[in-house]
């Protein structure tokens, strides 16, 4: 159909296959491989539907929002809900998408 799901977006470096320590870099190794995914998927930021964001430490959340609106660029953003995992884990943030072409 017009639906494209990803699994879990990791924030893997495609370089080395290793999530960076920081939790910043997280974030653009995210966004970029979502960008990557997309892409490959005939998609584009505008086509998300759905954005579930997985985060070890809920106060890091605020962060986001301006990755956010550089991805989105002006364009109207699905709603995004967070699901806090907790800590214990090198991989601070991830993500999961459901876009419609």
């Amino acid at each position: 159909g017009n639906y494209v799901f990803s699994s879990r977006v990791l924030p893997f470096d495609p370089a080395n296959n290793a999530a960076p320590e920081s939790f910043d870099a997280q974030v653009g190794h995210v966004l970029s491989n979502l960008r990557n995914f997309l892409a490959a998927a005939g998609a584009k930021p505008r086509d998300l539907s759905q954005i579930r964001v997985f985060i070890a430490d809920r106060a890091l959340l605020p962060k986001l929002a301006p990755e956010w609106d550089a991805l989105f660029a002006g364009a109207t953003r699905p709603q995004i809900t967070a699901v806090t995992y907790g800590a214990g884990t090198r991989l601070q943030v991830y993500i999961e998408v459901i876009a419609t072409l």
